[in-house]
């Protein structure tokens, strides 16, 4: 066949064809390989004027659309295991832990001997008796807010942050890692020397 038997209006279609190509093709390498045969396939109905979720069984719309959504990666924790929310976003008391050890003093009998009136006093009475007392170790804020149950003391709004401030302002405490909270030595000393706190301070 010569390029005068080829109509017109095939022809331009032809050259319009061979002009938006490289579009076409730009468009496609934007997409996973796993679509791209489906992309390609939608560009060029929609170019021809065909309909979409015709030619391809109703499945490029969805497609495209899932290939554009961007992947959800769960969160994971600083040692490789995926991040689990609470419901409340808050600590969780530990039903294991014994806070009355066989042969030791009870956190009960310990918070009554020091009296730790404070937030900070009572972060760092717990954190003492949890390390010093019941020999544990690492130290979460899930193990402080068990202590402030058993003790029967009402738990912070943000316990995390009050631990924090006792850290920062007092310096009884280490929070640099909430899943390992440490003992400073000025805690142990305010704990063992200061506690209970002597009427005029």
């Amino acid at each position: 066949m010569t390029d005068q038997q080829i109509s017109p209006k095939p022809r331009q279609a032809f050259d319009d064809l061979v002009e938006a190509m490289p579009r076409i093709a730009a468009v496609v390498t934007q997409f996973p390989e796993s679509v791209q045969g489906k992309v390609f396939d939608a560009l060029m109905d929609a170019y021809s004027g065909a309909s979409t979720t015709a030619s391809t069984n109703g499945k490029t719309d969805a497609t495209m659309a899932k290939a554009k959504r961007p992947s959800r990666k769960k969160k994971t924790s600083d040692n490789g295991g995926t991040t689990k929310r609470r419901g409340g976003g808050g600590p969780t008391m530990l039903k294991d832990l014994d806070l009355a050890p066989k042969g030791k003093t009870s956190f009960k009998d310990f918070v009554a001997e020091k009296a730790p009136q404070s937030q900070h006093d009572q972060n760092v009475a717990s954190v003492y008796y949890l390390t010093q007392k019941a020999g544990l170790s690492p130290i979460t804020i899930d193990h402080v807010v068990t202590c402030y149950r058993v003790a029967g003391w009402k738990v912070p709004p943000a316990l995390a942050n009050s631990l924090r401030l006792t850290a920062s302002k007092k310096g009884y405490i280490d929070t640099a890692n909430s899943q390992n909270i440490l003992l400073a030595n000025h805690g142990i000393n305010r704990v063992e020397h200061d506690l209970p706190v002597k009427s005029k301070e």
